[in-house]
């Protein structure tokens, strides 16, 4: 590029490489939707303090960790199970065994083994996520004071809002990302711990 062409970003030789229309002015897609839409236009958020906003909204307070619903349970853990290399290729040689002329032995020699690996997980990632709904139960219906009109009163973790004043007690656990306004500490200094 000329020293003097600053307005130029493109040189020549690039600038046949590319046509006029939008799908082709970069080699990858996102870069292209990127350069077509233009740059990301922020504005400003405005959090009206304990007042609900009534033309904004955002994501709820609730917790939910859960892998799985009870519709999804058996079809995500057996594409979790059969996504591994091994496991798809035991499955194989299980379902070669149905054909007469590739059948070495008895079906349950194949077949019990598969059951037993998969039923042992099922039951495993079922514990685990049966404890990760009951941690987030726990933590959703954990109570804190939350000031309205100058009064408090007791609101659950999940049914926390943008904008509302939060008492924490000493050793409490934070609900939300929150601005500390006030604190006890005659030093005015407030100390937290963050656990990931």
């Amino acid at each position: 590029m000329a020293a003097g062409s600053s307005d130029n970003l493109l040189d020549s030789d690039s600038e046949s490489d590319r046509s006029p229309r939008c799908c082709s002015c970069s080699p990858s897609c996102l870069d292209c939707c990127r350069n077509c839409r233009g740059p990301k236009v922020y504005h400003a958020r405005v959090v009206n303090v304990g007042r609900p906003s009534k033309t904004q909204t955002f994501p709820s307070n609730r917790i939910n960790n859960q892998k799985y619903n009870l519709i999804s349970f058996i079809p995500l853990v057996l594409f979790e199970q059969f996504s591994v290399f091994l496991n798809l290729v035991f499955l194989v040689i299980a379902c070669s065994q149905f054909i007469p002329e590739l059948g070495v032995g008895h079906l349950y020699t194949y077949w019990g083994p598969l059951g037993f690996v998969i039923a042992v997980t099922m039951i495993r990632e079922a514990v685990d996520d049966i404890g990760r709904w009951s941690r987030d139960r726990d933590v959703n219906m954990a109570t804190y004071g939350k000031y309205i009109r100058s009064k408090e009163v007791s609101v659950m973790s999940s049914d926390i809002k943008v904008g509302d004043l939060i008492h924490l007690e000493k050793n409490q656990r934070v609900p939300a990302d929150m601005i500390l306004i006030w604190t006890s500490d005659r030093n005015g200094s407030c100390l937290y711990e963050q656990i990931n």
